[in-house]
């Protein structure tokens, strides 16, 4: 190819001169020949003289238009390559911008040179402007800022500088995680900084959760972004001649496989005809081919049909509406294993017009599983914190049990001595009614005086009365505890995650039975409720929401207090409010209330878990729950979340 090159620019470069001479030639012979031809021709001289006249004018006119032609081809010539350098720049930035990756070009002093917008997006601007010739350290956040300087010192003087991770600060105030690889391309005073960065918001709120609710269990969110490849900065090299357009060329071509194969990401182009067209080494690795072995193939070559056929629709809908397509797809990986991946699609047309698939794929396959393994570390601690619960309210709960437990005993022993009463009365008169029919006369007298003993020992009436009495007071008392025991057992159960459609009052009276024995010692239950409002919940879940609010609402009140429970609705809105006439919240301690673990009750009186857990619940169903306090009033929490059907 080198050489072919080299013949290519050799006949190119001396076509010219070939020219030239082979002219020189043929205008030598003309003048020697056609000066005797006039000669001979022509014996006037005044005839010759406007003959050869004329003869110069033509040699003139036809040495001025070769020149031209000359000319308007070498330039011709040398516009061509700086055309295709030009294209090769618009690709690579097109790429560029479609990774949802920064990039940014900095000086020593860390001043902007060049970025992208996904750069400027991530420093808290709007345009390129805003950024161009300002030091990195305006947007960057206050305590990270000496820190910044410190490492594009070390950056310029190392040549690189691998997984740094600062805080950038937009003029609202909102904080950005960002992540920067970076490395130093160029000699001397020229040199050159070039990073590229991502935001890592998502991967930190993934690893704080993590931490919050799972402590002891193994940080399960696999690593989302790898070290980038040392990159070249911008092309500044003057071009002079073809053979160092070629070379740029060429430097252009291998700066952008150096960039994508830097990228963490699955990189591909694939063209009208859904071939793979360019690949970076991850997508290779993932897939488990070689970039050779894919090149030119589609992904009928490669997947089972069913996945190829996805893939295929969703390509199609990208060239056919040119609009950017972003989609959850499974595929089987290299290894065999389904993998669950986001992939992003955009159009690019070159400038012959010819469309490509730029695609960006996500591995989200160990975000899910580190997901689900959160959920479940939650649902664990959720069933723990309900067993502290009922813990906490063990002895309360017994003591509710106890009480119609003890009088239905005491009714049972007092019922055994009733009717043992009646069973001597009712064998009184089996004996009279059998003596009346054998018509013995004796055993009748006998029986009849049996009889008025009986009646005059006992008061039938007040008897059968107690009796009566004594039951009554026996079904209300099992009632009593089957309705504890029925509550406890609702608030105890696992939760399944199941929803149903019930009555937000019913919730709430569920957990006021729970709490009822340490409530009714300490306060007064207001009730202002809404009738007809439902909500569509974990019945469970809520239930033990209300349980930590009234747990609350009494370790607020010292002695003898008021909690009001209160039911509305707010446009699609059901809500609920627990409000109670205790102690209150200074705002410090307001503003703390949702975190895990903090607690203002003193040790082994509580664990920190019962609002924060309450938090998440009413999050998870679609609601928010909120605290108004003033020190030395009361404090008030109001739960809402979406009313179902038939409210």
């Amino acid at each position: 190819m080198v050489s072919d090159t080299r013949a290519s620019r050799f006949n190119g470069d001396h076509a010219p001169f070939k020219i030239v001479f082979i002219y020189a030639i043929v205008s030598i012979a003309w003048i020697t020949f056609s000066d005797s031809l006039v000669e001979r021709l022509f014996r006037d001289p005044g005839l010759m003289t406007r003959v050869a006249m004329i003869k110069g004018t033509l040699f003139i006119v036809v040495t001025a238009a070769l020149l031209y032609l000359l000319i308007h081809r070498s330039m011709r010539r040398a516009a061509l390559p700086m055309e295709a350098l030009l294209q090769s720049e618009k690709r690579y930035k097109a790429l560029i911008e479609t990774t949802q990756t920064g990039y940014i070009v900095f000086d020593i002093q860390g001043r902007v040179l060049d970025a992208n917008m996904e750069y400027v997006r991530l420093a808290g601007r709007e345009r390129l402007e805003d950024i161009l010739g300002r030091s990195v350290v305006e947007w960057t956040a206050p305590y990270d800022q000496a820190r910044n300087a410190v490492e594009i010192e070390k950056c310029f003087k190392a040549g690189f500088v691998y997984g740094l991770e600062l805080d950038y600060v937009d003029r609202a105030g909102k904080v950005t995680p960002v992540e920067f690889n970076a490395a130093v391309v160029g000699e001397g005073p020229s040199r050159q900084g070039l990073s590229l960065c991502r935001d890592i918001t998502d991967r930190r709120r993934v690893n704080e959760e993590l931490s919050r609710y799972q402590q002891q269990l193994e940080a399960m969110v696999h690593e989302r972004t790898a070290a980038l490849e040392e990159t070249n900065g911008r092309l500044m090299v003057e071009i002079e001649s073809h053979r160092k357009v070629e070379l740029a060329l060429a430097e252009s071509r291998n700066y952008l496989d150096r960039i994508i194969n830097a990228i963490a990401d699955p990189i591909f182009v694939k063209d009208r005809q859904h071939r793979w067209v360019l690949l970076n080494d991850v997508f290779c690795a993932l897939v488990g081919n070689s970039r050779g072995a894919l090149l030119g193939k589609s992904d009928y070559d490669l997947f089972p049909k069913s996945e190829a056929d996805v893939f295929w629709e969703k390509d199609e809908e990208v060239f056919r509406t040119h609009q950017e397509n972003i989609n959850e797809e499974f595929f089987t990986a290299g290894d065999g294993k389904i993998r669950t991946i986001v992939t992003k699609k955009t159009i690019y047309i070159d400038h012959a017009g010819q469309e490509f698939i730029v695609g960006i794929i996500r591995d989200m396959t160990e975000l899910k599983r580190a997901v689900a393994d959160l959920q479940m570390a939650q649902q664990q601690l959720i069933q723990s914190s309900k067993m502290a619960t009922i813990g906490q309210l063990a002895a309360g709960v017994a003591h509710e049990i106890n009480n119609p437990t003890g009088y239905v005993i005491n009714n049972l022993a007092q019922l055994a001595g009733d009717v043992h009463i009646l069973r001597q009365t009712f064998g009184a008169y089996q004996k009279l009614e059998e003596a009346d029919i054998q018509g013995d006369i004796a055993a009748r007298n006998a029986a009849l005086i049996d009889v008025e003993e009986l009646r005059e020992r006992y008061d039938f009436g007040s008897v059968m009365s107690d009796v009566m009495d004594m039951v009554e007071e026996s079904r209300e008392g099992a009632g009593r505890i089957k309705e504890i025991v029925s509550a406890l057992r609702t608030f105890a159960h696992t939760d399944e995650g199941k929803k149903e459609t019930v009555d937000f009052q019913a919730v709430m009276e569920s957990a006021v039975g729970i709490v009822w024995n340490e409530i009714k010692f300490k306060a007064e239950i207001s009730r202002e409720y809404t009738d007809g409002i439902r909500v569509t919940c974990n019945p469970q879940q809520m239930n033990q929401v209300f349980v930590n609010l009234l747990v609350n609402a009494l370790d607020a009140i010292a002695q003898n207090g008021r909690i009001t429970l209160r039911t509305w609705r707010e446009e699609n809105m059901a809500c609920a409010e627990v409000a109670d006439e205790g102690a209150g919240m200074a705002q410090d301690v307001q503003a703390r209330v949702f975190e895990p673990f903090f607690t203002t009750k003193p040790v082994g009186k509580g664990t920190g878990l019962g609002l924060s857990l309450s938090y998440n619940i009413v999050q998870q169903h679609g609601g928010r729950i909120s605290v108004a306090s003033v020190p030395g009033k009361g404090t008030s929490v109001i739960v809402r979340i979406p009313a179902g059907e038939g409210s």
